[in-house]
């Protein structure tokens, strides 16, 4: 049935004259003011979420700079703390209080700026951007007479892009 619909649909296009700008259903047809404006839109998801994926690299790498050493350094230095003879060598102490101190500012770093989670969301609108730029492209390397109605099409793509606009993390 499904098949029957879509062969008769495809047939009644290919009579429509086309070039009178008439569209099946009454819609309205895509121009190259319409085409200019989905591609406006690309760019700017593109370029958005291209941002969003640098942002989520950047917040990646802070976590990992704040994080190892937060990790490692009290991994490293219980053993050489546990071997070590403290009254002889007078200065441990410092290098005690010294490792504690550097350890406990890695540790709030990382959790009072959630590098990792910041890092998460920024990569999760990177994608979502992408998402709209893929709808778009998909849409405009169809032949005019078998794409989606324009008003319909225009208005899913801008609220996408206003929500993801709305919603995105700060860069």
């Amino acid at each position: 049935m499904t098949r029957t619909v879509t062969i008769l649909t495809n047939i009644r296009l290919k009579n429509m004259p086309v070039s009178l700008g008439i569209m099946p259903g009454g819609t309205e047809p895509w121009t190259e003011e319409t085409e200019q404006l989905m591609l406006k839109w690309r760019d700017e998801a593109l370029a958005s979420g291209d941002a969003h994926d640098k942002a989520g690299k950047s917040c990646k790498s802070r976590h990992i700079f704040w994080g190892l050493p937060a990790a490692l350094i009290p991994v490293l230095f219980a053993p050489i703390a546990a071997a070590i003879d403290h009254s002889a060598v007078w200065w441990f102490k410092y290098a005690e209080a010294g490792t504690l101190l550097l350890t406990g500012t890695c540790s709030v770093m990382i959790n009072f700026f959630s590098y990792s989670a910041k890092s998460e969301k920024h990569f999760s609108y990177g994608t979502r951007y992408a998402d709209l730029v893929t709808d778009i492209e998909a849409e405009l390397a169809k032949p005019a007479e078998y794409r989606q109605a324009v008003g319909a099409f225009s208005m899913r793509a801008q609220m996408t892009l206003d929500a993801l606009n709305r919603s995105a993390p700060d860069l």
